[in-house]
């Protein structure tokens, strides 16, 4: 009879050389689609800009429909980021249905720009991800048909009034004759409408 002599020295090191490959396969696992967009949402809510930037592929697009080009690179990017933290934008996500990579989400969007301009949360027409490999790769977004007609409706009235009594802050806004987003710009937005408020609350 042949005795199998155990070496549980060998097995220990295999047991631990396995626990460590499975936690390292366990924390280099990309997060789910829905976990992304969680993330995103309460990036945007803490206005926690860098956390925001590392959810997007470094070649990621933005393309808020309506409002310009679409916004290739990280300073874009950052730029839009920091527009929404100095306007304190606060969003709500809900996921409605997924394809594939894409993931189309009901969304609503608070800011002290709304507050101030005493509209209702933007809501979202359309609001979707491409996410691939845990990172978002397209963020495209529209606001609502009504959501356009409330805020050009109090832009019909901040214009014609900044362009007689504000026409160097209007310019400055539009400097390169088209509005550029940034923390300087979301400010200046902020002391535009509160200006105008002030002067219609004054008549």
């Amino acid at each position: 009879m042949i005795k199998k002599h155990i070496n549980y020295a060998s097995c220990a090191k295999i047991i631990i050389a396995f626990s460590a490959l499975f936690a390292f396969l366990s924390c280099s696992r990309a997060p789910s689609r829905a976990e992304v967009v969680k993330s995103y949402a309460a990036a945007v809510n803490f206005s926690n800009i860098d956390s925001l930037l590392s959810l997007f592929t470094d070649d990621a697009v933005i393309d808020f429909r309506g409002m310009g080009s679409p916004m290739r690179g990280v300073e874009e990017r950052r730029a839009k980021a920091q527009y929404d933290s100095a306007i304190h934008s606060q969003v709500t996500i809900s996921i409605t249905t997924s394809k594939k990579d894409t993931i189309y989400c009901r969304t609503t969007e608070i800011n002290d720009w709304t507050r101030e301009a005493g509209l209702p949360p933007y809501d979202y027409s359309s609001f979707l991800f491409v996410i691939k490999a845990g990172k978002i790769a397209l963020l495209q977004t529209e606001l609502a048909d009504s959501t356009v007609v409330q805020i050009n409706g109090v832009m019909s009235l901040i214009i014609p009034w900044a362009q007689e009594n504000r026409p160097e802050l209007l310019d400055s806004l539009m400097a390169g004759g088209e509005f550029a987003f940034g923390a300087r710009n979301a400010r200046l937005m902020m002391v535009l409408l509160k200006e105008w408020r002030q002067s219609t609350d004054a008549d």
